[in-house]
């Protein structure tokens, strides 16, 4: 099982943005220890805002109106077929990162109980160009294992997500010596500081073969003991205004932290 949480602080953002999503996904094997289907459940703030301006007008229509989108999503990946359903919903409460498991239950209502929701199939032969049953969370770990594993580049391996065909690819990787990591956990000012060392800098391209839509991100990689394979930090900047940085925060904060760093 693999679960991603992503997003903006409220407390923190300009303009008290709050975007956010979740996903987790299920891989699921077969007595030999091959995969044999898939299942992934997430949810997001939808945003339709492509630049600040655009930004401010949603945050002001959500406050004046006092309703905020949201949309939920469940898949499932067979070696023989894929299926998908989502659905757009309206609440009128603004849930934030740290609610996720209000939000969560709000998503599943709304995708268990809508008359409208849709349920999108890839069968057969259609299935066929992509074998894998694995969606995106787990495909990117797999390349994440071979980039510290030391295997060549660009790898490639490709997946179906929301009835789509993916090829996620594993376009470079560099050493990095060492890397201070400094965090704003809260706007109370706790901090979070952490030397690595010995690192490798996964550079990742994803493409959907229906859209053409090209995405790109990097990975910091840990390499020895028990930070090896485990990403460091994330970076996703889809456009010159809005950039995603995940950091590793450990179980334990250091003593600079008011309370336990999650």
């Amino acid at each position: 099982m693999v679960q991603i949480l992503f997003g903006s602080d409220p407390t923190k953002a300009p303009l008290s943005i709050n975007r956010w999503g979740a996903g987790t996904e299920v891989l699921r094997s077969q007595d030999s220890g091959q995969p044999a289907s898939s299942a992934f459940f997430g949810f997001m703030k939808s945003s339709k805002g492509q630049s600040v301006l655009a930004m401010r007008s949603e945050l002001s229509n959500e406050k004046s109106n006092g309703t905020h989108l949201f949309e939920g999503v469940i898949s499932r990946v067979d070696q023989d077929r894929a299926l998908t359903t989502s659905v757009p919903y309206k609440s009128n409460q603004d849930f934030d990162l740290n609610q996720y498991g209000e939000a969560e239950k709000a998503a599943l209502h709304e995708l268990e109980n809508d008359p409208a929701r849709h349920i999108g199939h890839v069968d057969g032969a259609a299935g066929q160009p992509c074998p894998r049953v694995g969606e995106f969370l787990t495909t990117v770990l797999q390349l994440m294992s071979d980039a510290t594993a030391g295997h060549s580049t660009p790898e490639s391996l490709c997946y179906i997500y929301n009835t789509r065909h993916y090829t996620a690819t594993l376009t470079g990787v560099q050493p990095v010596a060492a890397r201070n990591v400094h965090v704003q956990l809260h706007a109370n000012g706790g901090t979070l500081d952490r030397a690595y060392r010995h690192l490798q800098d996964a550079h990742f391209e994803v493409v959907c073969h229906e859209t053409g839509t090209k995405t790109t991100f990097d990975i910091l990689l840990g390499t020895e003991g028990t930070l090896r394979g485990t990403p460091i930090q994330i970076n996703y900047q889809p456009n010159w205004w809005f950039q995603v940085v995940l950091n590793l925060i450990p179980n334990v904060g250091p003593p600079n932290t008011p309370g336990q760093a999650h």
